[in-house]
């Protein structure tokens, strides 16, 4: 019952931060990908986003997990704490995560796959992610048999296993290495955010094709922006969530950006 309460509160503390939004359709838009909840979402939005080819931007799935993990990784990597800490930190946000959106399979699944990937850091001195890809894989396979057959599970582990399979090659040949470390910071943070977009979606490609007939080029182009953008404009709204406990002049600011963009 506390449990519950303590989540519904934060729930709540959303909704109070997502009011600082003037916009109408965006509003609705952060209610879909903060909440899960689709119900503000206007007509004409949802035929924006499905004439675009990115209407599954306004669904959470491990799309959001994988965003989530990646910023917050980004974030500990310039904190001085031990490694196996900042793993934690990573699991143990996955779950609140879970938990504040709810057990849609969709979530449940990213963040099992996310949980064993980010555990088997601290088990194995030499651990290999595609291992524990694929184990995560086997171990769901072993609870629903029949998602092998779904576009969910086949979505998000090939999006996974573009990630940790074509994202080191871009970063290896596309991100640089600046001297100036605060410049290195926000460089590597945009073309890192960038990259493991265009990744997942190189992935996945194969996958819409088969279960939805077609992909347009259009969609193609306009997905490695949007999942950009929206990456961004979360991560400045996780900000505006942030202060708004402490400053909230300063989170409407952060809220007013994650708007803009």
């Amino acid at each position: 019952s506390k449990i519950f309460k303590f989540f519904l509160g934060t729930r709540s503390f959303v909704i109070k931060t997502i009011s600082h939004i003037s916009n109408r359709n965006i509003k609705g838009i952060l209610h879909a990908v903060f909440l899960g909840e689709r119900d503000y979402l206007s007509t004409h939005v949802k035929k924006i986003f499905r004439n675009a080819g990115i209407y599954h931007l306004l669904a959470i799935s491990g799309l959001h997990v994988v965003i989530l993990i990646t910023s917050l990784m980004i974030l500990l990597k310039y904190i001085p704490v031990a490694s196996n800490f900042k793993t934690m930190v990573l699991i143990l946000a996955v779950w609140f995560y879970l938990f504040f959106i709810g057990f849609t399979p969709s979530i449940f699944r990213a963040v099992i796959m996310a949980t064993i990937i980010l555990l088997s850091n601290i088990i194995q001195k030499n651990s290999r992610v595609g291992n524990s890809l694929f184990i995560a894989g086997i171990l769901w396979l072993i609870i629903s048999p029949i998602s092998l057959f779904s576009p969910g599970f086949q979505l998000s582990f090939t999006a996974t296993f573009g990630i940790i399979t074509l994202f080191p090659i871009f970063k290896k040949m596309f991100i640089p290495k600046l001297k100036n470390k605060y410049i290195h910071f926000i460089v590597n943070a945009i073309l890192s955010s960038f990259f493991v977009s265009f990744s997942a979606f190189i992935a996945t490609a194969p996958v819409i094709i088969y279960h939805f007939g077609e992909i347009s080029f259009f969609g193609l182009i306009a997905n490695i922006f949007a999942v950009f953008l929206m990456s961004i404009s979360m991560n400045t709204f996780f900000l505006s969530i942030f202060f708004q406990i402490f400053v909230q002049k300063i989170s409407i600011w952060f809220s007013a950006s994650a708007e803009f963009i």
